[in-house]
């Protein structure tokens, strides 16, 4: 299969859908890691067949920093003699990674691969934002990677771009922003006006640094660019490193800033996520490995990410064989993210009278109703933990889930710009309606576990899922709490202190094996 440019048509807030048609099929993927086209130690041809080769993925998209790449050392084959001197990004797409891919994917028939750019926003602004776009062909994407670099990107100088380009649109009138908080919300505005059916833009380890973002700003992205702002990387990448490489809160240098390594954005129930969904935000969240290396230094304790598809999976319902219905899809919100490949399958979705509504969708019904969540899932045997850290040995037993929560808060009004509700960073009304364990469940012939639970319509109300390994009160090996009453606790740093670099590796990919989740989307429930 031709591999072409990334993503496609969009979606309205899905009012009254109803179940998918059974034409579609659970794919999936990762759309943020690294090659050598910017700051990831492997080859696009390395990536692909461990992802799709050895860990089983169906699409994906990198993701590399849309800045200078100044004496790239990986690029061109990791020959730091042949290392490219301040080439732009848009240029390592065009000349490294477009070819690269449009040469290996006819050899992965059936799977889909694109390309698009983590965005490093201007300093002293946001975090990372990854941006993708669907064009008709390659060239049409690059155009837009090259115009969006100059407009938007303080990494380059005006000599870095092509001259042809500067004379086009210089006579075009484009003008450059690529300073301020209001540049980046310049940037949103723009994709929105002219890429508003044909573009993405996620938050990327959007809590790395806590005081990077406030509930207002997500509100107004929101607000500026719905259509294109809907997802946030809510179980972020670089999990080998301290679980997302997170910056600490409160200044506590024992902790990281992930929450058993989910962005405390979705982690903490009654939070941020909670508070927009409360809004009815379609908003959204994913999984990612932000792959850049696995293991590095010279005695292997430098980490970072585990490979695409290794310990972190989205999966995604595609209608459909191309880009333009993957990011419908994408932004169906019919999708859930799995560390470790706790679950491999998840039917969920809610039911009265025949008519159903799935992740993403929302079911309308009368007061007083009796609703019927069906909630469907498997898991495998086995997962990928290597035996020992680089060995190869993919072959690690899976704990199981213990519990699975059922979190459903109010949805009302949306919150109004220049008011105190726009500030609000917590949803007062969420709770977890039900904690199911496996005497809540039974299992088909076919090993798949099944739920059913009625539940009585009284308001305006979405319902989300989480699902762990971990009991509701618990300790790691090490005798440090990680689960309080059910809710997550902040990751401890793991001291090098008094292990070997192999324990060292090992004890992380230990913890971070046994520390296991899913997070599904939520489904919408209107009471008319």
């Amino acid at each position: 299969m031709m591999a072409t440019a990334l993503f496609g048509c969009s979606n309205d807030e899905n009012e009254a859908a109803l179940t998918p048609e059974p034409t579609g099929r659970w794919m999936t993927g990762d759309i943020h890691f690294h090659t050598q086209a910017s700051d990831g130690h492997a080859t696009q041809a390395e990536i692909m067949s461990k992802a799709f080769d050895t860990f089983g993925l169906d699409y994906l998209v990198p993701s590399n920093h849309l800045r200078n790449q100044a004496s790239n050392p990986y690029l061109d084959g990791g020959d730091p003699n042949n290392a490219k001197q301040n080439i732009l990004f848009s240029h390592a797409q065009r000349d490294y990674e477009i070819i690269e891919i449009t040469r290996l994917a006819p050899l992965y028939s059936g799977k889909l691969v694109y390309t698009s750019f983590e965005w490093d926003t201007p300093k002293n602004t946001f975090d990372h934002m990854s941006i993708g776009i669907v064009g008709k062909d390659f060239d049409e994407v690059n155009d837009f990677t090259r115009l969006f670099e100059y407009k938007f990107s303080n990494t380059n100088t005006l000599a870095d771009f092509d001259a042809e380009d500067l004379y086009k649109w210089e006579a075009q009138g484009e003008k450059r922003h690529n300073q301020t908080k209001a540049d980046v919300r310049k940037a949103m505005a723009w994709l929105q006006q002219h890429y508003p059916h044909n573009s993405y833009l996620q938050l990327n380890h959007a809590m790395r640094d806590p005081s990077t973002y406030t509930i207002r700003d997500l509100r107004l992205f929101n607000d500026i660019a719905p259509n294109v702002f809907f997802t946030i990387e809510g179980m972020p990448g670089n999990q080998f490193n301290n679980r997302g490489e997170y910056n600490s809160p409160n200044g506590d240098p024992s902790l990281a800033g992930t929450l058993s390594g989910v962005d405390p954005i979705v982690a903490q129930v009654g939070g941020w996520w909670d508070a927009l969904l409360g809004e009815g935000r379609r908003i959204w969240v994913a999984g990612n490995s932000d792959f850049h290396f696995k293991t590095g230094c010279a005695d292997g304790t430098c980490l970072s990410g585990y490979w695409p598809g290794e310990y972190t999976k989205n999966y995604t319902y595609v209608t459909g064989d191309n880009q333009q219905a993957l990011l419908e899809a994408m932004r169906s919100g019919n999708s859930f993210a799995v560390f470790g490949d706790l679950i491999d399958s998840l039917d969920y979705r809610v039911e009265i009278n025949g008519q159903s509504a799935t992740m993403g969708q929302t079911l309308t019904v009368n007061a007083g109703d009796q609703v019927t969540f069906h909630i469907n899932f498997t898991s495998p045997e086995f997962n990928n933990k290597e035996v020992r850290v680089n060995d190869g040995n993919y072959h690690g037993l899976n704990p199981g889930v213990h519990h699975i929560d059922l979190i459903s808060g109010k949805v009302g009004a949306k919150a109004i710009p220049d008011t105190p509700s726009y500030d609000q960073a917590s949803n007062d009304t969420t709770l977890i309606i039900k904690s199911f364990t496996e005497t809540d469940w039974t299992q088909t012939a076919e090993g798949v576990y099944q739920i059913r639970y009625s539940f009585t319509a009284d308001a305006n109300r979405y319902f989300r899922l989480r699902g762990t390994n971990l009991m509701y009160n618990q300790e790691d090996a090490d005798g440090n709490i990680i689960m309080i009453d059910g809710e997550p606790q902040y990751t401890k740093k793991i001291n090098k202190e008094n292990l070997t670099p192999e324990a060292f590796v090992n004890k992380v990919n230990d913890r971070n094996y046994n520390e296991l989740w899913f997070y599904s989307n939520p489904l919408f429930v209107k009471v008319d």
